[in-house]
C-alpha cells in the first residue's frame, strides 16, 4: 500500500524507490530481500548518491518492536537499533532533508527513551512513529496508522495535515485510541510539540498531485443501545455521502476488550473484533444509506461498534456507539427488572409443566419445578438498574 502510494506521487518505481521485502520473490516492485547489509546499502550507497540538500530521502520501515527492538531480519534475529540507523544516515550527504515513518510497536522508542533523545534526532531529521514508546501498534484487517497516514499522504495533503488527521482519526476508533503515534521535527526529542509542527511548514511528500474527490463523511449519530440477555440480533442504519465508496463495515469489539490491552499474537485480535460489511440499502440525493445486520449479540456486557468507511480518496472519521446487553436478573419471570409477588405467582401457576419456552423455567432445564422456585426465592426483592455505559 505505501509503495502504490509513492508511485502515485510520481516517484519512479525503477529510479526513484529502492524497496525492500523479507520475500522478495513474493511482494510485487520488491528490489531486494531484506536484510542489514541491504538497508545499509540502500542507504549509504544508493540513496547517498542521489540525494542533497535538495533532494531529500524518504525512508518507511514496516516490522515487529520487541520493545525497543525493531526486528529487521527474521532469519539472522538482526535488531535495528536508532544508534545504528543514525551512524548509517550520517553517511548521507550534508544537510539531506529526511523523513523516517515507522510502523511497529513501541516505535515512539526511536525519538526518546526513558524521555531522553536518541543518536537519530537531529537537525533535518523527521521521525514520525505510528505509536509511543510504551504503546503497542495494532495493524488490523482494515486498519492501522500507516493506512490512514497515507491515505492523506496520497490526497495530496502535507505531512503535517496528513499526520495530524490520522492522529485525530486514531482518537476516535476504539481499537487504536490508545496508540498515540508520535512526531519529532526541531531536533529536541519532545514529540507532538507545536514547533514540531511549526518546523513542518507546508511540506508535502512529492510531487504535488489533486485528490480525485473527498473521502466518505458520515451524517448520523447513533446513540447507545440496550439489550436484554437472550436477543442477539440487532440492526442499525447510518448515512453518509462521497463517491464511489468502496466498502462500508463495522469494527464490533467483544465485551471485555481492552484497547490498551497487549498482545503477543496479532491473530487474537480476531476473535475479540469482527469486521462486518453493511448492506447499502438506499441512495436518494447523493445520500448513501447502510445497514448493518448483526445477530451475534450473545454475551453480556458493552459491545463497542465502530462504523468506517473508505473509497479511493481515503477513509471517513469513524462513527462509534455501544450495544450493552444487560445482564438478566435469575428469578426475574416478567422482565420488570425485579423479583417479587408476580415472579413468584408465575412460577407457582406453571409449576410442574413441562416443555420447551416456558417462561417461568428459569433453570431451562426444561420443566418448571423446585429448581426454579428456588432462585426466585434466592433473588426475591432485587432488582436491576439499566443504565447505559458511556463509551
Amino acid at each position: 500500500r505505501v509503495y502504490q502510494t509513492f508511485k502515485r506521487r510520481s516517484f519512479n518505481e525503477e529510479e526513484d524507490i529502492y524497496f525492500l521485502s523479507p520475500d522478495p520473490n513474493l511482494t510485487e516492485g520488491a528490489s531486494t530481500e531484506t536484510t542489514a547489509k541491504t538497508l545499509q546499502y540502500a542507504i549509504t550507497k544508493w540513496a547517498a548518491s542521489s540525494v542533497n540538500v535538495n533532494v531529500p530521502l524518504y525512508i518507511y520501515l514496516l516490522s515487529h518492536n520487541v520493545r525497543d527492538k525493531f526486528l529487521l531480519d527474521s532469519s539472522q534475529q538482526f535488531f535495528l537499533t536508532p544508534e545504528q540507523l543514525d551512524i548509517w544516515l550520517d553517511e548521507l550527504p550534508e544537510g539531506t532533508p529526511t523523513t523516517l515513518i515507522i510502523e511497529a510497536c513501541y516505535s515512539g522508542n526511536f525519538i526518546s527513551r526513558d524521555g531522553q533523545p536518541t543518536p537519530l534526532v537531529g537537525e533535518n531529521r523527521t521521525i514520525i512513529t505510528s505509536a509511543r514508546q510504551d504503546r503497542q501498534a495494532k495493524i488490523m484487517r482494515s486498519s492501522s496508522f500507516s493506512r490512514i497516514f497515507f491515505e492523506k499522504i496520497k490526497a495530496n495533503k502535507t505531512i503535517k495535515e496528513a499526520f495530524q488527521s490520522t492522529e485525530s482519526w486514531m482518537s476516535k476508533n476504539y481499537a487504536h485510541r490508545d496508540q498515540y503515534p508520535q512526531i519529532e521535527v526541531n531536533g529536541n526529542g519532545v514529540s507532538n510539540e507545536a514547533f514540531d509542527f511549526r518546523a513542518l511548514g507546508d511540506r508535502r511528500i512529492p510531487a504535488d498531485i489533486s485528490s480525485l474527490s473527498l473521502p466518505p463523511t458520515f451524517t448520523t449519530e447513533l446513540p447507545a443501545i440496550e439489550l436484554e440477555a437472550g436477543h442477539r440480533r440487532h440492526q442499525l442504519e447510518v448515512e453518509l455521502t462521497g463517491a464511489e465508496i468502496k466498502r462500508v463495515f463495522a469494527s464490533i469489539a467483544q465485551p471485555g476488550f481492552d484497547p490498551g490491552q497487549e498482545f503477543e499474537d496479532w491473530s487474537e485480535l480476531d476473535s475479540l473484533i469482527i469486521e462486518k460489511d453493511l448492506e447499502l440499502i438506499e441512495t436518494r440525493d447523493q445520500v448513501h444509506r447502510y445497514r448493518l445486520d448483526y445477530d451475534e449479540f450473545t454475551q453480556e456486557g458493552e459491545y463497542a461498534l465502530v462504523f468506517q468507511a473508505s473509497n479511493l480518496d481515503g477513509s471517513a472519521v469513524p462513527i462509534q456507539t455501544t450495544v450493552t446487553v444487560i445482564r438478566q436478573l435469575a428469578g426475574d419471570v416478567n422482565g420488570d427488572n425485579q423479583v417479587d409477588l408476580f415472579d413468584l405467582v408465575m412460577v407457582a401457576s406453571m409449576f410442574g409443566k413441562k416443555g420447551e419456552g416456558l417462561a417461568a423455567d428459569i433453570s431451562g432445564d426444561g420443566q418448571v419445578d423446585l429448581f426454579d422456585l428456588v432462585q426466585v426465592a434466592g433473588n426475591f426483592g432485587k432488582s436491576t438498574a439499566a443504565a447505559a455505559p458511556t463509551l
